[in-house]
């Protein structure tokens, strides 16, 4: 596809690519015209210029191999302090084991309450709440209820 303009237009009309034309800019001069008419209601003398075009490929990519995480030999994951949290906006913070995502191993159990603290997000596991780290997809951590 082509986004195609009058020069020094600001707005642009999607235009099909032409294949097997044999003059390549007449055709995307034709096809504009024909689509600017029916968008705007008039076609101009003006010069035309393709502002963008866009590719689409496909490919095949070998199947990637996810590396393993070690697994705990040394007893259950500590936590790494504590962290509040506020369960209702009217009481007081209640405490959570703190506990570092990368510091996680596979086959870790981590029962609420806690928190799983990483660069991009924040895991809270409630009361009740169990994580599992998974061993089988890489080592991410899988809460469940």
């Amino acid at each position: 596809m082509l986004d195609v303009r009058y020069t020094g237009q600001e707005h642009a009309v999607t235009v099909p690519f032409p294949t097997g034309a044999e003059d390549m800019a007449g055709a995307v001069a034709r096809a504009f015209a024909e689509l600017h008419e029916r968008q705007y209601g008039h076609v101009m003398d003006d010069p035309v210029e393709i502002t963008t075009m866009r590719v689409r490929a496909t490919g095949h990519v070998d199947k990637p191999t996810l590396p393993r995480i070690g697994t705990r030999t040394d007893g259950r994951p500590r936590a790494g302090g504590v962290r509040p949290v506020f369960l209702d906006e009217d009481e007081q913070a209640v405490e959570y084991a703190l506990h570092v995502r990368e510091s996680l191993l596979a086959g870790d159990v981590i029962t609420g309450p806690a928190v799983i603290a990483e660069h991009t997000a924040t895991t809270v596991i409630h009361e009740g709440d169990r994580l599992e780290v998974d061993t089988g997809r890489g080592g991410w951590p899988r809460p469940s209820a």
